[in-house]
């Protein structure tokens, strides 16, 4: 039997964290692993990183790598070291689960049944909840620092070093290179040559490496050089020591859209790719880009094996208008009266299942480590009233043996607790929301597909969803828009060009 492959992520967010954090993440889902007969192959480890965002390298390199099949499971020590940002938290899956690669939560334990679903996005609001709740008390605090023209933990701009009490004051060596790039940009030096002449003349990173083009298009960008201090809705002229004149600053900020490139668009993203199969073939539906004679680029979701041309001629379906379907009759199901309750009583009762599992299993555990431990007392008597024998040793041996054994397994059941006790209220306050999202916004549309939609199965004449929350027959509507086989993008051959 093939085994099964998993990576481990482990984050913190705070320098003020200890690195024993990371190590017990780490440790924590290695025994989560072993128990669930997952082969571990790589840890990813960021360390002082938020969650909130997606810049952080080694969770990127994760989901890079996710693209070579090299392993089936995800597993972190609870859903917010993964991202505490939804619209994050959905984006990624969706790659990860396209990819072949599932998220599991070693301390959550959420199940796999559709109600486990539901579960999970509501813990993963949660945590967005607690983290923007923590992100206003350390606001509030970085204002009055902002009111006073203090540096916020923002880093330091080449040019400047922070003196004891936190106000920027001039490097005067720092503050030539800052001087020379302003000069040499106005003589429409370019800024791969802006960076070889700085690192001719010795000025380097505070890294001691060489400046990079995006830390010069940082600088020429930057007020500080002007005076001007800036933070949200403060803005403070002629605060910091000036090194740049303000004509010149302006100057360079006229030249810079004349000499930007176009770099291109960041890739669009196609939500429901993982959940989307052929009624015909039973292949997925991956997204794809197809471009018109007049250069407009236009999105679909086609199925893999005609992509692939094995014979199947399942219709291709515009991306916006089947997402846009879905959304639509999902939230006239979620809207209807009856829908949120019926819901909620099916997460309560499988989050009552998973809470009382646990619970049984870890009494059962404890009522057994309690005799083992009676059963070594009165070993240990008889052993002080001179008793000794080989069967007494052996006898000792196993009960240590066997007590050993479930101190381990009631440490691996308390891991499985859900940390967080969800009533009726959150789970309908969750929903009542979710059926009140924005469907217009991609941070809404991620979430209800992702939430909601467990699969579809496309047709020529109808899409048959599958939702988390419905055991019974899926829901059948047959208003599917136009596939482009009949629209201006297909070619006299039939054959619809497209840009991969």
């Amino acid at each position: 039997m093939e085994l099964s492959r998993g990576v481990i992520y482990a984050r913190y967010s705070s320098d003020k964290q200890r690195e024993e954090s990371i190590e017990g993440q780490i440790r924590e889902c290695k025994a989560y692993a072993e128990r669930e007969g997952i082969v571990i192959t790589h840890i990813y480890t960021d360390r002082a990183l938020s969650a909130r965002t997606d810049k952080r390298p080694e969770f990127r390199q994760m989901v890079e790598d996710s693209k070579k099949g090299k392993f089936d499971y995800v597993i972190v020590y609870q859903l917010d070291r993964f991202s505490r940002s939804r619209e994050d938290s959905a984006v990624y899956k969706s790659i990860l689960r396209k990819n072949g690669v599932k998220v599991i939560s070693a301390k959550e334990n959420i199940s796999d049944a559709p109600a486990g679903i539901i579960l999970e996005s509501m813990l993963e609001g949660m945590a967005e909840y607690y983290s923007a709740e923590l992100s206003q008390k350390v606001n509030r605090g970085m204002y009055e620092n902002a009111l006073k023209g203090k540096m916020n933990g923002t880093p330091t701009p080449l040019g400047y070093r922070i003196n004891s009490d936190k106000f920027l004051e001039i490097d005067e060596h720092e503050a030539k290179a800052v001087q020379l790039v302003f000069d040499l940009y106005l003589k429409n030096y370019s800024i791969p040559s802006i960076c070889s002449v700085l690192d001719s003349k010795g000025y380097k990173s505070r890294k001691g490496k060489k400046l990079s083009y995006s830390t010069i298009r940082t600088i020429l960008g930057n007020e500080k050089y002007i005076g001007t201090y800036r933070w949200k809705d403060i803005v403070i002229e002629n605060h910091i020591p000036a090194i740049i004149d303000k004509k010149v600053f302006e100057e360079v900020q006229r030249m810079k859209p004349l000499r930007t490139k176009n770099k291109g668009h960041r890739s669009d993203f196609y939500n429901l790719c993982g959940k989307l199969y052929c009624g015909k073939c039973g292949g997925s539906y991956i997204g794809s880009t197809a471009t018109s004679k007049t250069g407009d680029k236009h999105h679909y979701y086609s199925c893999c094996n005609r992509r692939k041309r094995k014979g199947c001629d399942g219709r291709n379906f515009r991306r916006d208008q089947l997402e846009n379907m879905i959304i639509k009759r999902t939230l006239e199901i979620l809207n209807t009266p009856g829908t949120i309750q019926a819901i909620t009583e099916l997460a309560i009762k499988t989050h009552a299942d998973i809470v009382g599992d646990t619970a049984y299993q870890l009494e059962s555990v404890n009522n057994r480590i309690k005799e083992l431990k009676g059963e070594l007392d009165n070993y240990m008597m008889a052993i002080a009233k001179g008793y000794m024998s080989d069967a007494l040793q052996a006898q000792i041996e196993k009960a240590e043996s066997e007590l050993n054994s479930l101190i381990a397994q009631k440490a691996n059941l308390e891991i499985q607790t859900p940390s967080i006790g969800l009533t009726t209220e959150h789970i309908e306050f969750f929903l009542l929301k979710m059926a009140k999202e924005n469907p217009s916004t991609n941070a809404g549309r991620a979430r209800l597909l992702d939430t909601f939609i467990k699969s579809c199965t496309l047709y020529d004449d109808r899409v048959e969803i599958v939702f988390n929350y419905k055991s019974e027959l899926p829901q059948l509507f047959d208003d599917i828009e136009e596939s482009s086989l009949t629209c201006d993008l297909v070619d006299h051959q039939g054959i619809e060009p497209w840009t991969p």
